[in-house]
């Protein structure tokens, strides 16, 4: 009988879950058994308006969990792991229960907490080794404890998304770590820092930051906390722990394009700092070496805003590469304006160009600003992962301009890490040291050679 696992892995717009098998016959003698899995169901969501601020749709979420919980009962799965994206959270009362629907990180007030700690930001880069970005969770948590100081009364607690949900599944509270490392909470061992919470009035929580493990059990079905961050699961599913020698800089794109790598040590250095990378954790406590780079949130956004009747994959194989404009991806106007459309022909100062065009000039913006900072890290090769890895004009226009191989990864990496992380708590953990696990390794589904 097959081993059987769920994985749920919740993205910035859509959520899905999937089933996932590994020959249990084989095990660890046959490294070059495959998990084999099929996404069940896949569906939209989006931040909604509460109190003045943007939050998350929880019960739809929290429904969809429990339906993928279902399934997996109904199914024969032993467990399910929950990855989502990172740093939001929400809090959980004195009696158990949720208080209010997780606060969305695009929020204006994290923005306006961000500004308003910048002399601080060198201070804890060092403590942390964390990116300066608004969304972290540490300015997520200073503006609530200005604006409603109630929730950090005793008995009061924040559970990080992928924990708050196996947690209101019926799970025990927790904190893995590759998704507490990015909340800019943590030391250089990926711990939680007590300095940072000390000089800013935060009770650090009670409990300890943890590698996976099984948070509990309902009717027979393993609640397993996995690489909670969905690029730690996405890393993992590229195969690349086995293959940091190779200078090979990941890319998972969707909504966020993370590039990075993976390495020993962290770097706290100034010029980590200087460029914006961070050390966040796998969930084995190895270092993912990362930058973010806006992704296809612009993409998708000039895509919406043209009201075109072909899908944004189309719209992109289409594009026109002839343009030399290109768009500063960084532009603080892109974090959530009303119209993509509208602040990007603001920053570029022309708006009359074709939907081809528009194509090209955003392809080319975010192609050359990921080989920057591939180049950054010294990439040799370039593995790329997620939904945008789909698009082969995208692909092929990275290898041209980076001049390196770049080899496309599934495009479910993310779901089949939080598989393979699951599927080894039915073997000893130590089997991940060992390499005895190669039927994890990521097959290549795609290579593109620079053309020159």
């Amino acid at each position: 009988m097959p081993c059987r696992a769920v994985a749920i892995d919740l993205g910035a717009s859509s959520a899905r879950f999937a089933l996932g098998e590994l020959n249990s016959e084989s095990k660890i003698q046959n490294p070059k058994s495959k998990i084999n899995f099929q996404i069940i169901e896949q569906v939209p969501h989006s931040p909604l308006e509460w109190n003045g601020h943007e939050v998350w749709d929880i019960d739809l979420l929290l429904s969809f969990c429990q339906k993928a919980l279902k399934f997996a009962k109904e199914n024969g799965a032993e467990s399910i792991g929950i990855d989502t994206w990172g740093v939001d959270h929400g809090f959980i009362g004195p009696d158990g229960k949720l208080i209010q629907p997780p606060i969305c990180y695009r929020d204006h007030s994290h923005v306006a907490m961000f500004e308003k700690m910048k002399e601080h930001r060198p201070w804890l880069y060092a403590q942390t080794g964390i990116q300066h970005q608004p969304f972290n969770t540490i300015y997520q948590l200073l503006a609530r404890k200005e604006e409603q100081p109630e929730l950090f009364r005793e008995g009061y607690k924040w559970l990080l998304l992928p924990d708050l949900l196996l947690y209101l599944l019926g799970g025990e509270p927790g904190y893995e770590r590759s998704i507490a490392t990015t909340t800019q909470l943590t030391n250089n061992k990926g711990e939680w820092n007590p300095k940072v919470f000390d000089r800013f009035g935060l009770p650090m929580p009670q409990l300890p930051i943890t590698k996976p493990n099984v948070a509990g059990e309902i009717d027979g079905v393993r609640l397993t906390r996995v690489g909670g961050h969905d690029t730690a699961c996405a890393v993992e599913g590229m195969g690349l722990r086995y293959e940091r020698d190779k200078k090979i800089v990941f890319v998972n794109l969707g909504t966020w394009a993370l590039v990075g790598k993976v390495k020993d040590d962290p770097d706290h250095t100034t010029w980590a700092e200087e460029n914006n990378l961070t050390n966040e954790r796998t969930p084995w406590n190895d270092i993912r070496l990362l930058t973010n780079i806006p992704g296809f949130f612009i993409l998708n956004g000039i895509h919406n805003d043209l009201n075109l009747e072909i899908s944004v994959g189309e719209w992109l194989e289409s594009a026109d590469l002839s343009r030399n404009e290109r768009i500063n991806v960084f532009d603080p106007e892109f974090y959530a304006p009303e119209s993509m459309l509208d602040a990007v022909a603001k920053q570029i100062g022309k708006s009359d160009f074709s939907p081809e065009e528009w194509a090209g000039i955003g392809l080319w913006s975010l192609v050359e600003t990921i080989t920057e900072r591939a180049r950054l890290l010294g990439a040799w090769e370039i593995r790329i992962a997620g939904g945008g890895s789909k698009c082969r004009k995208l692909c092929q226009l990275l290898a041209n301009v980076a001049n390196v191989p770049v080899r496309v990864a599934p495009n479910e990496a993310t779901v089949l890490g939080n598989l393979a992380t699951q599927f080894t708590f039915w073997w000893d953990i130590n089997c991940w040291e060992t390499g005895a696990l190669e039927r994890f390794k990521t097959t290549i589904v795609e290579e593109y050679l620079p053309q020159l």
